[in-house]
C-alpha cells in the first residue's frame, strides 16, 4: 500500500480545499469530507470543512466503522440517509450527533487502481442523490486522488461541468 507523508498531503491541502468548497456548493452540501488512508491499521486523516473557504485541516483517527471506511475498504460508493441508519458503529453516531441526514462517498484512487481515500459530502436534510451528483462526485474524488499523488488533474466532463457550475 502507499504510505503518503505528511508533505505530500500538505501539498495537496490547498487542492483539496478548493476541491472541498465546489463541492459544498455543487451539490449544496453541509459538509465535505476528505479521508485519507493511513495504511492496513484502519486510521485515517480526515478533514471536514462546512463552508466554502474553511481552512482544510486533518485529524488521525481510528476509521474503523466509518462510512469513509466502507468507500476504501470495499472500493464503492456509499449513500447512507438517516432514515436507513441501523444505528451502530461511529458513522450512524456521528450523523446523529451532527445532525446529518445523508452521506454520499466516492473512493479516491490513483491512476493504478489503488485507493488512497474517500471524498464525501453531507447534507443536513433527506436527500436522493441523482445520478449525475453521483457521477461528479466520482469525478470530484478523482481529482482528489490525482491532487495527493501529484499528478496532473483529469480532464473529465463530469469535473468540468461541476467547476462551471459554481
Amino acid at each position: 500500500m502507499l504510505r503518503l507523508d505528511d508533505s505530500r498531503i500538505e501539498a495537496a491541502r490547498t487542492e483539496l480545499s478548493w476541491l472541498m468548497s465546489v463541492a459544498l456548493r455543487l451539490f449544496r452540501a453541509d459538509a465535505a469530507s476528505v479521508a485519507i488512508s493511513e495504511g492496513f491499521n484502519k486510521h485515517v486523516r480526515l478533514g471536514i470543512v462546512g463552508h466554502p473557504g474553511d481552512r482544510l485541516e486533518f485529524i488521525s483517527i481510528d476509521g474503523t466503522s466509518t462510512y469513509c471506511d466502507e468507500v476504501i475498504t470495499q472500493d464503492k460508493i456509499v449513500n447512507v440517509s438517516a432514515a436507513s441508519l441501523p444505528n451502530s458503529g461511529i458513522g450512524d453516531s456521528f450523523m446523529r450527533a451532527s445532525g446529518l441526514k445523508t452521506y454520499l462517498g466516492a473512493p479516491m484512487a490513483d491512476p493504478s487502481g489503488l485507493v488512497l481515500g474517500a471524498f464525501a459530502v453531507m447534507t443536513c436534510e433527506e436527500r436522493i442523490w441523482s445520478r449525475a451528483e453521483v457521477s461528479d462526485l466520482s469525478s470530484c474524488a478523482r481529482f482528489g486522488a490525482h491532487a495527493i499523488v501529484g499528478h496532473a488533474r483529469p480532464d473529465t466532463p463530469s469535473l468540468a461541468r461541476a467547476i462551471a457550475g459554481v
